[in-house]
């Protein structure tokens, strides 16, 4: 199954609300999805291009006061950023009006995957807001979850992806935010196809060196497995991936999805999560004319 159907240009039904990017106005692309879905590795991507920055899971400053603010100058040992200093003292509400003013315009890219901490920058004079939704194939976080919780039922975990997608297409769609629905797996086996729109759509364009992400320099939150990469070798090592060599191997490899879950996934659990209602939504969502 993927997450689309076959053949053509891809459009989304929420298209034709994604306006000009506004002189006046910094645009800010929040990341919304599920745990495991790519997030930090598309937010990295994007922000390896000259016309955007990734911030990471940026709300975490505010939600979890003292969290570090930016994990590529604390693993070079530094005791503070020099591109986020102060941050901490910032109010939540010039949030991005802070990363506006140490990134000028540049696309602010978010992938804090909250829509609550979305909602909290809707309506602004000052911000151009929209949304990325970010889709894994339902068995792709289902294996990804149970490595973390083995004793959990799969039907748990399953529910977990349909809740969470549902929940994020009905907030974009009730609070009519330019958005657009991208698969994890369609941007990692066609980036060429995928990027250049979801990149036209956030005010720049497409540059395939950007899939070699850990060639450029990234401050802000990050940590997980996408961001070892640039992270590897540096002084002070605190990211745990629990899968260093998957990502280790990337390296100086053609972009491809982690498809690990074919092989680790029994047929009929497959076919289960491939029946999932909102599967069959995505895939609509996703069409290809």
């Amino acid at each position: 199954m993927s997450l689309r159907a076959a053949g053509g240009n891809q459009r989304t039904h929420m298209d034709s609300l994604a306006p000009e990017r506004s002189p006046e106005r910094t645009t800010v692309a929040f990341i919304l999805s599920t745990r495991r879905a790519g997030s930090t590795w598309l937010n990295i991507v994007l922000g390896s291009h000259p016309w955007a920055v990734n911030l990471g899971e940026y709300a975490r400053i505010w939600l979890m006061p003292g969290h570090v603010a930016c994990r590529l100058c604390e693993a070079d040992g530094l005791p503070e950023c020099d591109v986020f200093a102060g941050v901490g003292a910032v109010p939540v509400d010039d949030a991005f009006g802070f990363a506006a003013r140490r990134f000028p315009g540049r696309t602010i890219v978010d992938a804090s995957k909250q829509e609550a901490w979305c909602a909290r920058f809707l309506g602004r004079d000052d911000l151009d807001v929209r949304v990325i939704h970010l889709v894994r194939h339902p068995a792709g976080y289902l294996e990804s979850e149970l490595r973390r919780r083995p004793e959990t039922p799969f039907e748990t975990i399953l529910a977990e992806w349909q809740e969470t997608n549902e929940r994020i297409e009905a907030f974009v769609t009730s609070n009519a935010i330019p958005h657009r629905v991208v698969s994890y797996e369609e941007l990692t086996e066609r980036p060429g196809d995928a990027f250049p729109p979801l990149c036209e759509f956030l005010g720049g364009t497409y540059d395939p060196d950007t899939l070699q992400y850990w060639n450029y320099v990234h401050h802000g939150l990050g940590g997980n497995g996408a961001a070892s990469l640039y992270l590897r070798g540096r002084k002070v090592v605190k990211y745990i991936t629990g899968d260093d060599a998957y990502y280790e191997a990337l390296r100086g490899a053609p972009t491809r999805p982690d498809l690990r879950w074919r092989e680790r996934i029994s047929a009929d659990v497959i076919d289960k999560a491939e029946s999932l209602p909102y599967a069959a939504t995505l895939r609509e969502l996703l069409r290809r004319d």
